[in-house]
């Protein structure tokens, strides 16, 4: 397998870092970094599917790293979280072979970390275990709370998601 990531990739990292470390606006740093990074028009749909999908789907797949990482996901550096929400989103939301999802985000920590490589491998593949075997955690179960659960699970903040309960009624 390949150790470098792919264009799409690199894109969909720096934008997700930059968007949850530095409050970028993704929009704007995405225009800049296809540029940056001489993006071929399906480099740029990819990384835009990763990118808008990842931050769309990330209160799911956090709780889901969160599950999976004894330490902590507020111990693992930015950079290397991103890359595993990136994994993980390839994972559970594309139709990306798992391996592959895997070996990118793999590539991307790299450049940080050496030593993490095995971290984030072990991390994926779980994910990509419990996926296969219906097995991933249940917000529901976890928290034995069906409000929270359900806003996680369908990756609504649970501000919005205890408005729109109130608003409809429904217990």
């Amino acid at each position: 397998m390949s150790t470098t990531p792919s264009i799409s990739r690199k894109i969909s990292h720096y934008v997700l870092v930059r968007v949850l470390v530095d409050k970028a606006y993704s929009t704007r740093l995405f225009t800049t970094a296809v540029e940056r990074f001489d993006a071929t028009d399906r480099d740029k749909n990819h990384a835009k599917e990763i990118i808008f999908g990842s931050l769309r789907q990330i209160i799911y797949i956090d709780f889901l790293l969160q599950q999976l990482i004894s330490r902590g996901k507020n111990r693992v550096k930015p950079a290397i979280m991103s890359a595993m929400r990136i994994g993980c989103y390839e994972i559970l939301f594309m139709r990306t072979p798992n391996a592959i999802a895997v070996n990118e985000a793999v590539s991307l920590c790299a450049k940080f970390n050496k030593h993490l490589r095995g971290f984030v491998n072990g991390v994926l593949r779980k994910v990509v275990k419990l996926s296969d075997s219906g097995e991933l955690p249940d917000p529901i179960q976890v928290l034995n709370d069906p409000i929270t659960g359900v806003a996680i699970k369908h990756s609504v903040p649970l501000w919005l998601f205890e408005r729109i309960v109130a608003i409809s009624g429904v217990d």
